[in-house]
């Protein structure tokens, strides 16, 4: 038996959540800290486990499978429709005749950019779920949030949308409201505030590594073709000056040329001597061509992924921007307007009830 459960402490009315398959054992209420009795049937097992299948917590993170299959799609659509196509042009010649690394290169780059888009997405929401902040605190609470009427605040936020709950905001301050009514201590609700914008902060670097990754990955990918490509270009005029060597072997020491017919041939030999140069002069161009193509593929291999690591690092550095900002606010608003507004004493500084009365409606 799976699924986590909630019942009310029978000491304190402390709201408290176990796992299900602790179902009639004892443990310590983290409200008053008496003795409880885990208490649930199977009915409610399994009303537990829907709802909690149907309220996941909203993220920025997005899934690195889906976004994987986008960039293999997005790239296979680029060389099909662009790149195939223009393959006689500078563009396609760039990313069809210079070997395997623009290809892995593009498809890195078309990772990132789906991750990005999505990530975008997901960020957008977060920051548009940011900006309804003040639908969070009813009015008919009162100005001060204590722990007597916080379980009012508490319905309220139940009865708000599952994706306004359920968004980085709205868990912060439901955490909050359900510390403060267990603890009833404002310090303890700031420590927890505290250590929360931390793992929020946390989560967020951590959702930016793979992409870190791609923009170095990337650049790294173009180094690996620049020394494909020169290597090469060595490697052809080693074998065109092989090839030289081997068809004009050298003069063997010692050698003398003796008879009249040498004298006689010497004209023929002359001719001779000139075709031979011909020859090298041509062999020579061929090897040219060949380290000038193997360095025209080290270099636009390294042009083609710095572009691409350029392509990738300002809209990430952007949008983590923005998803900063956005905890900013967030971080912003639990201090000022609900940190404040929370009290742990009785007296004065407690809203008169029958203003209370007049607010409510």
């Amino acid at each position: 038996m799976s699924g986590t459960i909630e019942f009310g402490c029978q000491h304190c009315g402390c709201t408290v959540r176990a796992q299900a398959r602790h179902i009639g054992q004892n443990a310590s209420c983290p409200g008053c800290g008496k003795s409880i009795v885990i208490e649930g049937d199977v009915q409610e097992v399994g009303a537990v486990m829907e709802d909690n299948s149907a309220s996941k917590p909203e993220t920025t993170d997005v899934n690195v499978v889906v976004t994987g299959l986008i960039g293999a799609a997005a790239t296979v659509g680029l060389y099909v429709a662009i790149f195939f196509p223009l393959r006689e042009t500078l563009l396609g010649e760039l990313f069809t005749d210079r070997g395997k690394i623009p290809g892995i290169a593009t498809f890195v780059t078309c990772w990132g950019m789906a991750i990005l888009a999505l990530k975008y997405i997901s960020v957008n929401r977060q920051v548009g779920y940011a900006e309804r902040e003040l639908e969070l605190m009813p009015l008919e609470a009162g100005m001060q949030i204590t722990p007597d009427n916080s379980e009012k605040v508490l319905k309220h936020l139940s009865s708000l949308s599952h994706s306004l709950r359920e968004s980085i905001l709205g868990r912060r301050v439901h955490g909050a409201l359900e510390h403060f009514r267990a603890r009833a201590s404002v310090p303890e609700v700031q420590s927890y505030l505290s250590s929360q914008s931390e793992i929020d902060a946390s989560r967020v670097e951590s959702g930016y590594t793979l992409l870190r990754v791609f923009i170095w990955a990337v650049p790294i990918l173009g180094f690996i073709g620049t020394v494909l490509g020169i290597s090469s270009a060595v490697g052809g005029l080693a074998d065109a000056l092989a090839v030289e060597t081997m068809s004009n072997p050298p003069a063997v020491a010692g050698a003398e040329v003796v008879g009249s017919e040498n004298l006689n041939d010497e004209a023929g030999g002359s001719q001779e001597s000139q075709e031979e140069g011909a020859g090298l002069g041509e062999r020579m161009v061929q090897a040219m061509g060949i380290v000038t193509q193997g360095l025209a593929t080290a270099f636009d291999t390294t042009f083609l992924a710095l572009v691409m690591a350029i392509l990738l690092m300002f809209p990430t550095e952007a949008l983590r921007k923005t998803e900063y900002a956005m905890l900013d606010r967030i971080e912003t608003f639990t201090n000022q307007c609900l940190l404040r507004r929370m009290s742990d004493k009785s007296g004065d500084k407690r809203i008169p009830r029958e203003l209370v009365r007049v607010l409510e409606p």
